[in-house]
């Protein structure tokens, strides 16, 4: 092998143990427990930087021992370059002061909602803009962006798909219970005493999806309309059902 390309990988090889050495060494220098909240929260993300800057160091004293001309001509290729990395810069400076904003926003807007949904619709929303800003900044640096769209467009389309396929399932489920609750309602009436399989209780309760039945133990339960509707159920009525329609064919029969 050349002896150039045998120095080039050394210090390809040298930085990245310098770097790895530098990273790990600023994190835990800056991560400990006396050090003030925002230098450990930053901890990271400098020992990040420092590896990152060992190891371009490295790539640029590669390039210029393998060709000297390369090394030459990129301070003007990296001042041309840097508008386009400013631009992509500022738009993810704004995605994510946007994202912040909108996070705070739906946050404070669902406060009625459960906590799973308090804390996934927000981190969705700025998950969205995020994507969307990595993809114009990308093409603002010149990287194609073709494949990256149709990448997060089929993930936006699964995420879609299976949103629908769970809403459609559970919607059908759903109806067929309200179907059977109407049936249900015809049946029973709060105080009822039932009994179907092994389960036994009165009626307390008669919801829209389910029966709420109270136990000999005490306890409550809720059992589909679905379920009383597919089993053989003995009833003891806590009142006679009375028939309106006989009520009055008597009360005519009476004047």
């Amino acid at each position: 092998m050349d002896t150039k390309w045998l120095i080039a990988l050394s210090a390809i090889v040298i930085s990245l143990i310098v770097g790895i050495i530098a990273s790990r060494v600023i994190r835990v220098m800056m991560s400990k427990e006396n050090r003030p909240e925002v230098v450990q929260a930053v901890a990271k993300a400098v020992a990040s930087l420092v590896f990152s800057v060992c190891l371009i160091i490295g790539l640029v004293i590669a390039l210029g021992v393998v060709n000297e001309t390369a090394l030459e001509q990129l301070p003007k290729d990296v001042v041309a370059y840097i508008p386009r990395v400013l631009s992509a810069a500022i738009v993810l400076i704004g995605a994510n002061i946007l994202g912040a904003i909108v996070t705070t926003i739906l946050e404070q807007s669902l406060g009625h909602v459960s906590t799973t949904m308090r804390r996934r619709v927000p981190a969705i929303a700025r998950g969205l803009i995020t994507a969307f800003a990595v993809l114009i900044a990308a093409s603002q640096i010149g990287i194609d962006t073709q494949i990256l769209t149709l990448l997060v467009a089929s993930i936006f389309f699964s995420i879609g798909l299976a949103a629908a396929l769970v809403a459609g399932l559970g919607a059908r489920d759903v109806a067929a219970e309200l179907a059977a609750g109407r049936a249900v309602k015809r049946l029973l009436q709060p105080g009822d005493l039932v009994a179907y399989n092994d389960t036994a209780g009165r009626v307390i309760n008669m919801h829209s999806v389910g029966l709420e039945i109270e136990t000999g133990e005490g306890q409550t339960i809720v059992v589909p309309h679905s379920d009383l509707l597919s089993e053989a159920i003995h009833i003891s009525r806590s009142e006679p059902i009375i028939d309106d329609r006989s009520n009055g064919d008597e009360a005519s029969d009476g004047q």
